[in-house]
């Protein structure tokens, strides 16, 4: 079996970093993703450490990038005991197509 996938689209948003006590980042983004000419999916992706930093570093909103990674289907039940089914990308790549619309001069 084999569970890979590869995306390219516009970040919607600047990345949410997070850095941990152990040292650890996460970098979470919604990348749009044309379906067709007139439709587009937004899907959240989710990308560790070296390539949380990279993120971090070069990316935010309207950058064109492209993910490599895996399809990661989470359940969870919400505060009225529904069951939710949450489906996001796990990226372990990050290609960097169009920055562009990037200001690199980040403080």
């Amino acid at each position: 079996m084999l569970n890979v996938i590869v995306l390219n689209g516009r970040l919607t948003k600047d990345p949410v970093i997070k850095t941990f006590e152990d040292e650890k980042v996460v970098a979470n983004f919604v990348l749009a993703v044309q379906r067709n000419k007139e439709e587009a999916d937004f899907i959240p992706v989710e990308v560790w450490n070296q390539t949380a930093r990279s993120v971090e570093t070069y990316v935010k909103k309207g950058a064109l990038i492209g993910v490599e990674g895996t399809l990661r289907v989470s359940n969870y039940e919400d505060n009225e005991g529904n069951l939710r089914t949450f489906t996001k990308v796990v990226g372990n790549r990050v290609h960097f197509i169009d920055l562009r619309n990037n200001d690199t001069d980040r403080e």
